[in-house]
């Protein structure tokens, strides 16, 4: 066991690029126009005690006068923790015969019908998987996400659609709190409608279900899948209002497969974030600016599905503070990589590496509220860390298809390496 798995104060030394995220003086989500303030320190140390960090610099100017134990990570890059913002983590069965049917006979299928039918599969997989299935699969979807150097994310209900098992969902996200990833809980039983239910039924079924997953502080936010074919927005306006009443903060999915309404509404309810957006009209960015709601965006759902990317130009115009996530989910992307978001964010989306990769930490944190914990170092944070096997930050996009994850830190303990 090395220095840094123990509880004690370390130095980590010899960091080729150490990537803060952090602005002097700035608390809350980087703009566009603010990356060139990004503190970034080369030839660098970090110390680390309790959990945190404590301090920072140039190697130059390391004292180690207490002779504290000394981690060399050997001309490599440190970042923050990674931040994942949107995944849909608690679910039963796969749905690989979705994509071999879409390459061979679905490829001129309508956009929006791609995935109706798809939840209710899994619907139907999730309940009948027992508590400890599908806690043993989310065990190992988090345990792969840790690998690619997530410490922080969130986690959606969705694959119940009825009071028990959406609660049984959200009781599956309480038990892994123990894991080296925080998790950050969301009520989604607005994600489809369920077979055998009508639109209007279910939907009061769903603000039924708001007091109860309140009560029971299964979930810090609410989200509804505002799309065609989905939730209207005014069905939408409805359940996030009494979700709000209960105490819940506001998600959305939307403007995914269409124009749909959902950035519309989601800053006129100042949601803390709406997510997707590849179809995301003015109006809606503006309403979004003006709300300060963090545009999310999924690109490996783009990617997956074949569908637009999110307009980031037009987001950059505005200088809206954008945030990346995996959308980590059975259909549309089952992928645990931010990393590997990061390269398409560069490649399809037009970001800079330091954009997309302030998208998978800091912006990631504010869009789930979690921006004066994670997705920072600077003095005083806490001491969430990845280091990666590249000499500075631009080998992200680079050198794509392997994990550059050499190590992964939690609290200032090693939590994940690659066995030898």
């Amino acid at each position: 066991m090395d220095a840094s798995t123990q509880n004690g104060a370390f130095f980590l030394s010899d960091i080729a690029e150490l990537v803060t995220m952090f602005i002097p003086g700035q608390s809350g989500p980087i703009l566009p126009s603010q990356m060139g303030q990004v503190q970034i320190l080369q030839t660098a140390y970090l110390e680390i005690a309790a959990g945190q960090i404590v301090g920072m610099g140039p190697m130059a100017e390391l004292k180690n006068t207490q002779n504290l134990p000394t981690v060399s990570v050997q001309g490599r890059t440190v970042l923050p923790g990674l931040v994942d913002p949107h995944t849909h983590l608690v679910f039963a069965g796969t749905r690989e015969h979705e994509l071999v049917q879409r390459i061979r006979t679905a490829r001129n299928q309508p956009k929006d019908q791609r995935m109706a039918g798809g939840i209710n599969f899994t619907v139907s997989k999730t309940r009948e998987a027992s508590f400890a299935d599908l806690q043993q699969a989310a065990l190992g979807r988090l345990a792969r996400m840790l690998a690619h150097g997530t410490t922080t994310a969130e986690a959606k209900s969705g694959y119940g659609l009825n009071l028990d098992h959406e609660l049984r969902l959200l009781e599956v996200v309480a038990s892994l709190g123990g894991q080296p990833i925080e998790l950050v809980s969301t009520f989604l039983g607005a994600h489809a409608v369920p077979a055998g239910h009508s639109q209007a039924d279910y939907v009061e079924e769903v603000l039924a279900m708001i007091p109860i997953v309140a009560e029971r502080k299964l979930a810090e936010f609410c989200d509804v899948f505002c799309e065609q074919g989905f939730f209207t927005p005014e069905e939408t306006r409805r359940i996030l209002l009494k979700a709000r009443e209960h105490g819940l903060k506001l998600k959305l999915h939307a403007d995914e497969l269409a124009a749909s309404g959902g950035s519309i509404l989601a800053g006129e309810l100042a949601a803390v974030s709406a997510d997707h957006l590849q179809f995301a009209p003015p109006e809606g960015l503006q309403k979004m600016k003006a709300a300060g709601t963090i545009p999310v965006l999924l690109p490996g759902t783009a990617f997956y599905l074949g569908l637009p990317y999110a307009d980031t130009v037009a987001m950059r115009e505005l200088d809206l503070p954008l945030a990346i996530s995996t959308d980590l989910n059975p259909g549309g992307c089952y992928c645990e990589s931010q990393l590997f978001m990061c390269v398409l964010a560069c490649t399809q989306m037009g970001m800079l590496p330091i954009e997309a990769l302030v998208g998978v930490t800091v912006n990631a944190a504010w869009a789930i509220d979690r921006g004066q914990s994670a997705g920072v170092i600077a003095p005083g944070r806490q001491a969430d860390l990845v280091v990666l096997d590249t000499p500075n930050h631009m080998g992200v996009p680079y050198h794509f298809g392997v994990n550059l994850v050499h190590s992964v830190y939690k609290r200032g303990k090693k939590v994940w390496e690659p066995k030898i």
